[in-house]
């Protein structure tokens, strides 16, 4: 009565596989960031920018409430996307991650750089709350 060895996991094929290392760099880019802004987006924006307090804080929400709406939203789309087989499940998710971090980017760096966009997403996101 010995234990049966069940399966076998290849770690080896694992961690040599260029997937599987696309996985975790893109997993660990995305976490770093995230972070990143969550932590520090706030007094970037009342310390650099110029916003009161209040406001620094609408605008630092205001990508967080996108992210939430736009990953509910693209999931759903995807799902359709892959089930109407219009797109493989590889290029769904291409497709996807392309779709949103590229916008994503843009709108923070060009938001970021200028004053009187950061002062509007902040007002924008006030009267939403």
């Amino acid at each position: 009565a010995g234990k049966e060895k069940l399966f076998s996991v290849p770690w080896a094929r694992i961690f040599k596989s260029r997937v599987c290392w696309a996985i975790f760099v893109g997993h660990t880019t995305f976490n770093f960031s995230f972070y990143l802004l969550l932590t520090n987006l706030p007094s970037y924006l009342r310390l650099v920018v110029g916003l009161s307090g209040d406001e620094a804080a609408y605008a630092a929400a205001l990508p967080y409430i996108v992210m939430l709406v736009t990953s509910i939203s693209g999931g759903l789309f995807a799902d359709k996307l892959i089930a109407a087989r219009i797109l493989t499940n590889t290029q769904t998710r291409k497709l996807m991650m392309s779709v949103g971090m590229f916008p994503f980017s843009l709108s923070l760096t060009n938001s970021l750089s200028d004053t009187h966009t950061a002062r509007a997403a902040a007002e924008s996101t006030q009267r939403l709350m």
